[in-house]
């Protein structure tokens, strides 16, 4: 009696119904009189079950649906109450339901006055056919737009365009420059490598006479949650960091960023990585609704994506020791 889907019901008829075994909520009862098909007992058997924090409802019978029977006692009454069950309420989104994450029409960030690059028109392309196949309209927006979902897909440089977006998250941002040239923006060519001027002496060697390599660092405590192999924390130390609560220090080379935040009247994706390959890399993971190369935390996935050139190859989730998901 104190739950809405059995509001103003009070007797309803289930031609042909299963039994349910549950600990949930038992909202619904076959009459003392019924029998089990199985045993022969009688008994009152709950036919309709509530689970899931009430967002669940699992019934033994369909029948009582259709036509004729909907009209029978009380049947149209709980039909009725059954169909604003399910459209009464939204079910609050996590980015496990990536990329089906926008129910309304989406704005997709574009910062004021800034220039439409190659990349970013072949991005915004991309997203909007990808949200079109869902019927949900992407635009490209100076602001979130009320009533408007929004998306984001820049480079860590642009961190402190993106504060207010980035609070909920609580991420810090070191050694990353904001001066567009120094970040290798497209409107600048990226620099050459430095050549190489000596191999050097791999340790352990018979030159050197070292014996063992470093002690891998302990991957199990918060500040080394990702742990790098030496190689790695070698090749990417001069690179910018992301420390993440809860995960500990990024490097920003071969690593990016995918974060959602739901409120009341808005749901936010954002795209974070170091390049436009790498951003490349995160908006395919969103075409494909793939990714099997990330690692989840909370409302926020790290995923392997293409390296800076002077950096090496494309990072992969075992070159940086991931699990393939994490709870």
């Amino acid at each position: 009696k104190n739950n809405a889907i059995t509001q103003n019901v009070n007797k309803a008829v289930f031609y042909g119904t299963h039994s349910l075994e549950t600990t949930e909520e038992k909202l619904i009862f076959a009459g003392k009189n019924t029998l089990s098909s199985l045993s022969d007992a009688e008994g009152e058997y709950p036919v309709a079950v509530i689970a899931a924090q009430g967002r669940v409802l699992a019934l033994g019978d369909f029948t009582f649906m259709t036509n004729p029977f909907y009209k029978i006692l009380d049947n149209q009454q709980l039909v009725q109450n059954i169909a604003h069950f399910l459209a009464n309420e939204r079910r609050p989104r996590t980015i496990k339901d990536f990329p089906y994450l926008f129910d309304r029409q989406a704005g997709l960030w574009m910062e004021k006055d800034s220039l439409l690059t190659q990349e970013k028109l072949e991005r915004f392309s991309l997203l909007q056919a990808s949200l079109g196949e869902n019927k949900i309209p992407l635009s490209l927006v100076e602001k979130p737009i009320k009533e408007y979902d929004f998306l984001i897909a820049e480079k860590f440089n642009q961190y402190q365009a993106l504060e207010d977006f980035l609070e909920p998250f609580d991420l810090k941002f070191e050694n990353i420059s904001t001066n567009e040239e120094e970040a290798g923006n497209e409107s600048s060519p990226l620099p050459e490598p430095a050549p190489t001027l000596e191999t050097p002496t791999p340790a352990g060697s018979e030159e050197t006479g070292a014996e063992t390599a470093p002690e891998p660092l302990d991957g199990g405590s918060e500040e080394n949650f990702f742990p790098f192999s030496k190689e790695n924390e070698t090749e990417d130390q001069n690179s910018g960091r992301i420390i993440v609560p809860g995960l500990g220090t990024l490097s920003t080379n071969g690593i990016g960023l995918i974060l959602f935040d739901q409120q009341e009247n808005r749901n936010t994706l954002i795209l974070l990585a170091n390049n436009n390959e790498a951003l490349s890399d995160l908006t395919g993971y969103f075409i494909s609704g793939s990714l099997s190369n990330c690692a989840f935390y909370q409302d926020l996935a790290v995923c392997s994506v293409t390296k800076d050139p002077a950096g090496g190859n494309s990072g992969s989730t075992e070159e940086y020791g991931f699990a393939d998901t994490i709870y």
